[in-house]
């Protein structure tokens, strides 16, 4: 258990003699790595605790006692949402923005979101219209302004869409079952679907 009283950052750590700090989690530790995109609530309206993994050990035992320490390393951070999904980024030394945020369960990729340097978000991969469970009051994106269209014949997988400098999203290419589906019975899970990959107006590429 970190800190020994209420003004020291706490948590819970796994060390290593070895390796030193491999990880930290259930703690206060990490606020500058918060952004409204990566901020959850939980069933009960209440922030979602996060786990820090060192990823290029050793990482000094300081960083359990000094708050500011931590940014100096890279870390992986994952934000549990629920039992099953998490939101998984790689942050950089002294960075506090990721490159790629992901919301992962069960070791699958559920969405992938792409960032800009400034923490803006690029371009969002949404698998089978997955969607934020429960964002924070700020989300970078907007998941009903996400365009579920294209080629309604097939059962579609995957969605891409590109953000402009408004942050309003387009959709610029899919992923589709090569099969045409004529009723939803014939829907058919994506790891049995033969995907095609091309434009949204069905043109493969």
């Amino acid at each position: 258990m970190i800190g020994s009283s209420s003004a020291d950052p706490w948590g819970n750590a796994e060390v290593s003699s070895e390796k030193g700090v491999i990880r930290i989690w259930a703690g206060e530790m990490g606020k500058r790595d918060d952004h409204p995109a990566n901020t959850f609530f939980n069933a009960k309206g209440a922030t979602t605790p996060v786990t820090y993994v060192f990823t290029r050990p050793p990482v000094p035992p300081k960083v359990l006692v000094d708050a500011e320490a931590l940014y100096k390393y890279e870390r992986r951070r994952q934000t549990n949402i629920d039992r099953i999904e998490m939101v998984v980024e790689l942050f950089p030394p002294d960075r506090h923005f990721s490159s790629h945020r992901y919301y992962m369960a069960d070791g699958m990729v559920l969405r992938h979101e792409q960032l800009n340097a400034d923490g803006s978000t690029k371009r969002v991969i949404t698998v089978q219209k997955h969607e934020h469970p429960r964002p924070g009051p700020h989300a970078a994106v907007d998941d009903k302004l996400l365009s579920h269209k294209g080629k309604a014949l097939h059962q579609v997988f995957h969605r891409v869409d590109e953000m402009d400098r408004t942050g309003k999203p387009k959709l610029v290419a899919m992923s589709w079952n090569e099969r045409r589906r004529l009723t939803p019975k014939d829907d058919v899970s994506i790891h049995y679907a033969h995907l095609v990959y091309g434009t949204p107006d069905g043109k493969e590429r």
